[in-house]
């Protein structure tokens, strides 16, 4: 996966959605869009509390980790 990230556009989407129904939580999402135009996920996290600081630092502790080429453009 780190050899296709090299080649996407520099800007990384996030954003951060409430789950209401029987599954409650928040889902975190981060995705990037090709050089075709593609959107390509790279990382998701459900987490069972609302959206708050500690489930972003959660989130971007991990994608960072994962996916250090991101992280180095």
């Amino acid at each position: 996966m780190n050899n296709i990230l090299k080649s996407v556009r520099p800007v990384m989407s996030m954003d951060a959605a409430h789950m209401k129904s029987c599954w409650k939580g928040t889902i975190y999402l981060a995705v990037v869009k090709t050089a075709m135009d593609e959107i390509l996920p790279v990382a998701m996290s459900i987490q069972r509390d609302n959206e708050d600081r500690e489930g972003w630092t959660y989130f971007l502790k991990y994608l960072r980790r994962a996916c250090p080429v991101l992280m180095a453009q």
